[in-house]
């Protein structure tokens, strides 16, 4: 109950000092008006993609990150089961010859595609996707039992943040850095190991009680 209560008022706090920060600061709002465009064109993007169909072209696609979501599309369909290995998304997406990629082929490919599991799909292919989303769910489930369940400890006001970081790198419907080569796939693994660590550390002295 007093951490529920402690994480309301640092939540209250930090929306009403950022709300209050962009309405003063030019350069801040800028980026957080640019943060909605964007939002609301990978939105559309999605929406067209899945419901109408209507993605024939790349100048389809005004948002950046919604053409790396559908270089990401396109190339995984070409290796759909096994994908072409890890760090190959460039080479695979350059050799892709799809009409979405005419008369741009090669010069908008990119070393990934900005989406974790995009770019798990393409190079390691459904098995691989699936793996690793069978990791996350398990950490998932033990975190969400482990934060309910009625025994409160230090460790877990501990995994607490470690496990929301988690949650948030993991958001399907994120743009992301590669997940095996960039800074973000380090963030990730840190985080993963102090979340694992910490339910293993419970289970550990609930097995020694």
């Amino acid at each position: 109950k007093s951490l529920r209560k402690n994480l309301l008022l640092i939540f209250t706090i930090f929306f009403l000092s950022t709300a209050g920060l962009i309405s003063i600061n030019e350069n801040l709002k800028n980026h957080f008006s640019g943060f909605k465009t964007r939002s609301y064109e990978i939105v559309n993007y999605l929406h067209s993609r899945i419901f109408l169909n209507e993605i024939k072209g790349i100048k389809d696609i005004p948002n950046p990150y919604a053409k790396e979501f559908e270089i990401g599309i396109l190339t995984w369909s070409e290796n759909k089961i096994v994908g072409t290995g890890i760090k190959s998304f460039y080479m695979s997406c350059a050799q892709t010859d799809k009409p979405f990629f005419k008369n741009y082929k090669g010069s908008i490919c990119n070393t990934h595609p900005h989406n974790y599991y995009l770019h798990i799909a393409n190079e390691l292919g459904i098995i691989g996707l699936f793996i690793i989303i069978l990791i996350f769910l398990v950490i998932v489930f033990n975190g969400l039992k482990y934060l309910f369940s009625k025994r409160h400890s230090y460790e877990k006001k501990l995994f607490l943040p470690f496990f929301v970081i988690f949650l948030v790198e993991i958001f399907p419907l994120k743009t992301t850095g590669s997940f095996f080569t960039t800074a973000n796939s380090t963030f990730i693994f840190i985080i993963l190991s102090f979340a694992v660590g910490l339910i293993e550390l419970k289970n550990k002295k609930n097995d020694e009680k």
